[in-house]
C-alpha cells in the first residue's frame, strides 16, 4: 500500500485515532508504519494519560525496545501499551485502599477526584496521575451544610477530564479545568418547583450550600454526567405512602436553560456523545448528551454497552424471550439481531464490528465472539459449568463484559449462585481465542465503579454490625513489587 496523499493530511486523518489505535494502524503496511512513527501524534496521547518521558519505571528495560523506532514518544508509547498487556495478560497489579472516610471517587484519565464523607473533611482532593502513580494536584474546598442537613452524601461526577461535579444533598459544585488547573465554575441548586434550578454565579465557592426549607420534603440527588455546557441530575422524590419518583433533568447551567425534564427508571450511562437510560414511559432511550432523544424502545433491556459504532444490549421480551441487538449510532434507524440464543451479557469491541456474548446452553455457560458485519461466530468457549440449570431470565442482570486493550475480555459474576465459589471476582479471557487466563478476588462488590486499560476502582460491602462501603483501585500500569498499602489518607 503506497501514500497517495501528502504525509500533512495522513497525520491528520491518524490524530483522530486513539493510542491502541495507532499501535494497530502501524501494523497495516510499512507506508503507514513510517507516517505513524511521529512523536506529534503519541505525546499528546501519553500526556493525557499522564505518561512523560521521565517515566523510569514503564521504561525500564522490562520490554524490548522496538528495532528502527528512534523517535522516543512513540517508543514511550509502545512501551507503555506492551507494559500494560503484559501485565493485564499476567493478572499482575498494585493493589491500594482508599480510607474509610471516602464518600466517593471518579476517575478520567489522568485524573481523579475524591470526596469524603463531610463529617470528615469539607472539600474535594483532585490527584493527578503522573507516571502511573496518584500525585496530589489540588484540594478545593467545598460550602458547609447547615444544621437541618444530616446525611454525608458527597458524590463526585466526572465524565470529561476538564469538569467534574459535586452533588451535596440539594446542590450541585461544578469545577472546571483553567490553564491547567482545577477551580470553581459554578454551584447550582434544585429548588424541586419553578425553573427547577437556581444557578449562583461566584468566583469562589459559596461557603454554604443553599439553604433548605425544613417544611419542604428533601429530594435524593445525584449526578450522572457533566459537561463544559450540561449537567445530567436527577431527583428522587419521597412522598409518604407514594412510590418514588425519578426524574432526569438536564440543565445547561451557563444559560440557566432546561433542555430535558423527564421521569426516568434508571440511567445506565454515559459515552463521550450519548446516554442511555431507561425512562418511565418510552422504555430504553438514548439522547444527546444536550438532552435530544435520539432513539427508543418500549421495551425492557439489560447489560447495555458501547462503542465508536454503536450500542449493544440484550433486549428482555416475553419471558423467557431474550434477543442481543445492536443499533448503529448516530444513524440509529433500525436494531440489528446477534443471532446468539439465551444470551445473558454482551459486550463491544471499542474499536472493532465484534460483539462478545455470554449465553446459556444445558449445563453451561458459553462465551461467543461475533462479527458485527456478517453475523459469523468466530469462536465459541465454554466459559464455566453450571452445576444446576437455571432459566434464562434469573441471571440477566448477573453478569458483566467488558473490554479492555482490545485484547482482554473481562467477566463479572455478580453475587449469582450459577458461578458456586466464583461470583465476585474477575475472569479474564483472550480476545482473540477466548483462553482464559484468569481470576482477579474482589470483596464482596457493591459497584464496579470504573474499568479502564489503566484502572480498575471497585467499590466493595461488607457487614460488620454496620455495613461498611470502601473503594479497591487495581492498577495496571505497574505489577506488584511491594506489600499491600492503603492510598495515604488526606487530613483535613
Amino acid at each position: 500500500m503506497t501514500a497517495t496523499l501528502p504525509s500533512e493530511l495522513w497525520l491528520c486523518i491518524f490524530s483522530y485515532l486513539d493510542l491502541e489505535d495507532l499501535r494497530n494502524a502501524r501494523q497495516v503496511c510499512k507506508t503507514w508504519s513510517e507516517l505513524i512513527n511521529c512523536d506529534l501524534l503519541w505525546k499528546p496521547r501519553l500526556l493525557a494519560r499522564g505518561v512523560s518521558l521521565d517515566c523510569m519505571k514503564l521504561d525500564d528495560g522490562e520490554h524490548e525496545h522496538e528495532e528502527g523506532v528512534s523517535n522516543r514518544w512513540v517508543q514511550l508509547g509502545l512501551t507503555y501499551y506492551g507494559n500494560l498487556a503484559s501485565n493485564w495478560g499476567n493478572l499482575n497489579f498494585e493493589f491500594s485502599t482508599f480510607p474509610r472516610s471516602t464518600a466517593g471517587v471518579a476517575m478520567q484519565m489522568p485524573f481523579v477526584v475524591w470526596t469524603f464523607k463531610p463529617s470528615d473533611a469539607n472539600f474535594v482532593e483532585v490527584l493527578r496521575v503522573v507516571n502511573g502513580e496518584m500525585a496530589k494536584e489540588a484540594r478545593l474546598p467545598l460550602p458547609i451544610r447547615g444544621a437541618f442537613y444530616t446525611d454525608d452524601s458527597c458524590s463526585p461526577c466526572m465524565t470529561f477530564n476538564n469538569v467534574f461535579a459535586v452533588t451535596m444533598n440539594v446542590t450541585i459544585i461544578i469545577f472546571k479545568l483553567k490553564d491547567g488547573k482545577f477551580s470553581f465554575a459554578k454551584a447550582i441548586e434544585f429548588t424541586g418547583s419553578g425553573s427547577c434550578f437556581s444557578t449562583k454565579d461566584t468566583e469562589v465557592t459559596p461557603r454554604y450550600i443553599f439553604e433548605w426549607n425544613e417544611s419542604r420534603t428533601l429530594p435524593m440527588c445525584s449526578s450522572f454526567c457533566v459537561t463544559d455546557d450540561v449537567i445530567w441530575f436527577q431527583a428522587i422524590r419521597i412522598e409518604e405512602g407514594e412510590p418514588y419518583r425519578r426524574t432526569m433533568y438536564v440543565w445547561n447551567y451557563n444559560t440557566s436553560t432546561l433542555l430535558l425534564n423527564v421521569e426516568v427508571r434508571n440511567f445506565i450511562g454515559s459515552s463521550k456523545d450519548y446516554a442511555f437510560l431507561m425512562t418511565k414511559d418510552e422504555g430504553f432511550s438514548i439522547y444527546s448528551l444536550n438532552g435530544n432523544k435520539i432513539w427508543s424502545e418500549a421495551s425492557e433491556v439489560t447489560s447495555v454497552c458501547w462503542n465508536n459504532f454503536g450500542c449493544a444490549f440484550i433486549e428482555i421480551g416475553g419471558y423467557p424471550s431474550v434477543k442481543a441487538k445492536f443499533l448503529e449510532l448516530p444513524k440509529a434507524t433500525s436494531t440489528k439481531n446477534i443471532d446468539v440464543p439465551h444470551a445473558v451479557a454482551i459486550t463491544l469491541h471499542k474499536t472493532g464490528h465484534f460483539a462478545f456474548c455470554l449465553r446459556l446452553e444445558d449445563n453451561t455457560a458459553r462465551m461467543n465472539c461475533i462479527s458485527l458485519r456478517n453475523g459469523g461466530i468466530l469462536w465459541d468457549i465454554v466459559a464455566f459449568p453450571i452445576p444446576t440449570p437455571s432459566p434464562v431470565f434469573s441471571t440477566l442482570f448477573c453478569y458483566k463484559l467488558d473490554v479492555v486493550l482490545g485484547k482482554y475480555i473481562t467477566l463479572l459474576g455478580m453475587d449469582d449462585s450459577l458461578m458456586v465459589g466464583e461470583w465476585n471476582k474477575l475472569h479474564v479471557y483472550t480476545t482473540s481465542r477466548g483462553k482464559k487466563l484468569g481470576t482477579i478476588n474482589i470483596k464482596p462488590l457493591y459497584e464496579l465503579q470504573h474499568l479502564s486499560d489503566e484502572f480498575m476502582l471497585a467499590g466493595t460491602s461488607e457487614h460488620n454490625g454496620d455495613w461498611e462501603f470502601r473503594y479497591e483501585l487495581y492498577n495496571f500500569l505497574f505489577g506488584k513489587d511491594t506489600p499491600d498499602e492503603p492510598i495515604e489518607a488526606m487530613e483535613p
